[in-house]
């Protein structure tokens, strides 16, 4: 019995030693969890952040595949509690809570040509300029100085999706849903003084076909028709 215990002593120590792992805090919660919905509908996921931290990074995207959709950035202290925004690329705001006539909007293809871009006006808006057909890219100015930036992946998300809020309460709505965008989306992000990827909570996207009734309009109705004059 002494050589048994003797034996299971260093173990035991290792056990207490070696800690498990430890599971990261969800900084970021996505909701709702689930969402069903047809072909066509839209769908709408907010990401909220904890009010805590500094939050300087924040990424929309497919979990399992890890594509990124968007990029939201905070490159300055400056007014972080004071921006939000609001629509789509291509027709894109930032609305800043000070009244401040410097501030810009400019799109990477015309980082520097600032002359031509939105100015704020006696407002608190900021009209972003119809970006090029190549850009993915808008950033948000104060003078020379970024403050922000919003990128978003090529392809027909920039028609086909619409954000909102701030960096602490964000959401995020795709619209003219298709088959393949069924999956499990998740915000992801970066804080000043938080060394770990910021991990959220996923949603999971469910989309289905309308059914048999696809087609409408007069070749529909003129289809429909004539099979019930088949059974009359």
């Amino acid at each position: 019995m002494r050589m048994f215990l003797s034996s299971l002593v260093p173990v035991l120590t290792i056990i207490i030693l070696v800690p498990g792992e430890v599971m990261p805090d969800d900084y970021i919660n996505g909701t709702p969890p689930n969402l069903d919905l047809k072909v066509g509908q839209s769908a709408t996921i907010s990401c909220i952040v904890k009010e805590d931290i500094d939050i300087r990074e924040l990424q929309f995207g497919e979990s399992k595949t890890k594509k990124k959709i968007l990029n939201l950035t905070m490159d300055s202290r400056d007014i972080p509690s004071k921006l939000s925004f609001s629509g789509s690329f291509e027709k894109f705001q930032w609305i800043v809570e000070e009244k401040e006539s410097s501030y810009v909007c400019t799109d990477e293809t015309e980082k520097k040509n600032l002359e031509n871009t939105g100015r704020l006006e006696g407002n608190n808006q900021i009209d972003c300029p119809v970006p090029k057909e190549n850009s993915t890219v808008m950033f948000l100015k104060n003078g020379t100085k970024q403050i922000a930036s919003f990128w978003i992946n090529s392809g027909d998300y920039r028609s086909r999706m619409d954000i909102s809020g701030t960096f602490w309460n964000l959401k995020i709505t795709l619209h003219n849903l298709k088959i393949e965008d069924t999956g499990s989306y998740e915000c992801t992000g970066k804080a000043e003084g938080i060394k770990e990827e910021l991990l959220g909570t996923h949603t999971f996207l469910t989309v289905r076909a309308h059914g048999i009734g696809i087609y409408t309009g007069n070749l529909g109705l003129a289809f429909a028709v004539a099979l019930a004059s088949v059974f009359l």
